[in-house]
């Protein structure tokens, strides 16, 4: 059987993609290994917040509410040749 049959390979879960690459151009990357959980961060830059407007929708006896919030995420990538810091990512780039 080949890879792609199994759900899981030495206990690791397989994801496919349709948007993944198939090895051709040199440098592609076309297989990553890793635990994206470990390689990303999600952060509230500002709580959560209401307001209401019971003059907006008068006319129609109804209130608008808007709820505003702030977050930034940061994904790591794979880096380079030159950036040989370890991660919880690693690539197979064909040649």
């Amino acid at each position: 059987t080949t890879l792609g049959t199994f759900d899981s390979y030495s206990g690791v879960p397989i994801v496919t993609t349709q948007l993944a690459l198939s090895p051709g151009t040199t440098g592609d990357v076309f297989l990553m290994l890793g635990d994206l959980r470990l390689a990303s961060y999600l952060g509230v830059s500002e709580e959560l917040t209401f307001a209401t407007s019971s003059e907006r929708y008068f006319d129609a006896n109804q209130t608008a509410i808007r709820g505003i919030m702030c977050a930034d995420i940061k994904v790591y990538d794979i880096g380079t040749t030159t950036a040989r810091d370890t991660g919880s990512i690693v690539a197979l780039r064909s040649t």
